[in-house]
């Protein structure tokens, strides 16, 4: 109950995004045949903020990414009006968007990656203002934001950099512009009812050893996508005992301060999450 309570209050204090908001977004998807041809193909693609949840050990908006053929997970979280998320080939959190830059002014997602910002203006909607940002200049060039960018919503082009989507998807995808946004009783466009793919689930097993365990316990798992994870152990009550933010394959972890009983240990990486079980003794 304490957990639930303190994932409630530091969730309340996020208020970008809160859960169920959705974003719809047009897109042309360019198809190729074995022979070379192109097919354009006129397909919605949606966003929306299923939970909130602990990731690398940040309370993080999950938005889950659906198109009619697949679906992928990111984790964002906003602090100080700056909105963070998580990037798998940095193995950490960069920023997305600032709402405190001003015009003249710039900000930077990742290393050498700038943003600059022309002109700001504020316009309402539904008797809702919304500071609004022009973009003219990006570098590099070719991981752009479309114009403009909506302090409550996002670039009116894709809510995430295009090639964040691309490295996704793998295929050429013309961007076409916002269908739809909800939050609540605000609503821009007509969201539509669309096919999506049901979200991966991946499955992975992890070894635990020794268990049961006296001072040290380690973690063996098979994907080379991963190299180190985030490590939270709970009590027989759920309540955290211990935590290390990057554990190694392999690396032992100290179980010293830990009573004699049995806990339960999740496991969380970009790419899954694992729950089990230990016995100290």
């Amino acid at each position: 109950m304490r957990c639930l309570m303190l994932l409630l209050s530091l969730a309340l204090a996020q208020t970008w995004a809160p859960v169920g908001t959705r974003w719809q977004y047009k897109v042309i998807v360019k198809e190729y045949d074995v022979w070379g041809y192109i097919t354009c193909v006129r397909q919605v693609w949606e966003l929306k903020v299923v939970k909130d949840t602990f990731f690398q050990g940040q309370l993080c908006r999950l938005i889950r990414f659906y198109t009619p053929k697949d679906s992928s997970d990111f984790f964002v979280y906003e602090q100080n009006k700056r909105v963070y998320y998580y990037d798998t080939s940095y193995q950490g959190f960069l920023l997305l968007y600032d709402f405190n830059t001003t015009a003249g002014a710039y900000w930077v997602r990742g290393v050498n990656d700038t943003v600059w910002v022309d002109w700001v203006d504020t316009i309402q909607w539904q008797g809702v203002p919304f500071k609004r940002f022009f973009i003219h200049k990006q570098e590099p060039i070719y991981q752009t934001f479309g114009n403009p960018i909506l302090e409550k919503i996002g670039s009116w082009t894709f809510l995430f950099p295009k090639t964040e989507i691309l490295d996704l998807c793998g295929m050429e995808v013309i961007f076409k512009g916002m269908q739809c946004f909800e939050q609540g009783s605000l609503k821009l466009g007509n969201c539509i009812m669309m096919s999506r793919a049901k979200p991966k689930e991946e499955r992975i097993e992890i070894v635990l050893y020794p268990n049961p365990a006296t001072s040290i316990l380690s973690l063996l798992w098979e994907d080379e996508r991963v190299d180190k994870v985030e490590v939270i152990i709970y009590d027989a009550l759920g309540k955290v005992v211990n935590r290390w933010s990057s554990v190694k394959q392999g690396e032992q972890i100290l179980l010293l301060s830990l009573a004699k009983g049995m806990y339960f240990i999740a496991v969380f990486s970009p790419f899954w999450h694992w729950y089990g079980k230990f016995i100290k003794e």
